[in-house]
Order: C-alpha cells, then structure tokens, then sequence
C-alpha cells in the first residue's frame, strides 16, 4: 500500500471515481497499519506521511483530463 501510494506522486484524478474510491480503502489500511504499530520508528512514518501530505493537501488534484493535460505542459 505504502509503494502504490508512493507512486501516485501526489496527484489526485476527481474524475476518477471509480479510483478514488479504491484509494480511500488504501488510505484506510495504511491509517490502520500505522495505527498497529507496523511502523514502529519515525523514520518510518516519516516514509508513509510524506506522500500522504502531498496526495491529501489538493495542490495535485485534478477535476477533468484537460486541467491534467495544462498542468503537465507547465511542468
């Protein structure tokens, strides 16, 4: 879970519901991991919270593919 949500670079599709709602499960499971000490030194945390903080912030979140497609132009 960790990997794959390290792997979404922070970017958030809205219109990608369907993905959004596997997402939110995927969230779930690593809010129950850590909450059973899977991660049992800061260090560690540190490498669940970071790609956590980037996803959950909004800053990468799209609304339509074209928004995606200006955003990836800029960059």
């Amino acid at each position: 879970m960790e990997k794959f949500i390290r792997d979404q670079h922070g970017y958030c599709r809205v219109y990608e519901t369907d993905f959004n709602l596997f997402m939110i499960e995927a969230l779930k499971i690593i809010e129950t991991m850590i909450n059973l000490g899977f991660y049992s030194n800061e260090k560690e945390i540190i490498n669940v919270m970071d790609p956590l903080i980037t996803l959950l912030d909004g800053s990468l979140d799209f609304f339509d593919e074209d928004e995606e497609q200006e955003h990836k132009k800029r960059v």
